[in-house]
């Protein structure tokens, strides 16, 4: 049907961003459901959606929604210098070239939130910018780290759980990682950033 139309049909049966991953014709392994897991991370989720939100709502500029990588199995926003950002080099484990250079067209920023899955790691929130800016793995930032095997700064899931005033905490997170990398790359902060309108 797709061919009728002039429309793409090939299609990449691998999983993204998982080394040497099993293509899903060929993955035959038994799985179980674990509806108190699936649960508890929903209600992550959930707990964790208003901070998103007001990190997005921060934003004047073009931006994403709040929404869910299935593919990566995340929650993120992003949002946009409004420049081209360079081609990226591609090479990401189980995604075409051609999708990561259009998902990095342009230079973005992101807050995300990652609960583990194939590649073995705690849960964790995590934000980013690219192109990378000279500087950035050594700003300041309020809470976390910046983890080189993953290239971005990180702060877990149990410290932020853990806070007292766990949405301050994330939020000051996102925030102060998101100013970091928009101060390193010279991003026009005053024309792209808004005072939120609601809480």
């Amino acid at each position: 049907m797709l061919d009728a139309h002039d429309l793409p049909s090939s299609f990449n049966g691998l999983p993204n961003e998982i080394p040497d991953a099993i293509p899903f014709a060929d993955d035959r392994a038994s799985r179980e459901y674990d509806r108190d897991s699936a649960s508890r991370f929903r209600e992550a989720l959930a707990a964790t959606l208003p901070v998103f939100a007001h990190f997005r709502a921060g934003f004047g500029g073009k931006a994403s929604p709040v929404h869910f990588w299935w593919g990566s199995f995340d929650l993120a926003a992003s949002v946009f210098s409004g420049r081209k950002a360079p081609q990226h080099p591609g090479g990401v484990p189980g995604l075409p070239d051609r999708i990561a250079r259009e998902a990095y067209s342009d230079e973005v920023a992101s807050a995300g939130f990652w609960a583990g899955g194939a590649t073995a790691a705690e849960p964790f929130f995590y934000s980013y910018i690219y192109p990378e800016p000279e500087g950035y793995r050594s700003a300041r930032v309020a809470h976390g780290r910046f983890d080189e095997t993953f290239g971005e700064y990180v702060l877990s899931y149990a410290e932020v759980r853990a806070a007292e005033d766990p949405a301050r905490v994330l939020g000051e997170f996102f925030g102060s990682a998101y100013r970091a990398g928009a101060d390193l790359a010279k991003w026009d902060r005053p024309m792209l950033e808004r005072e939120p309108v609601a809480p």
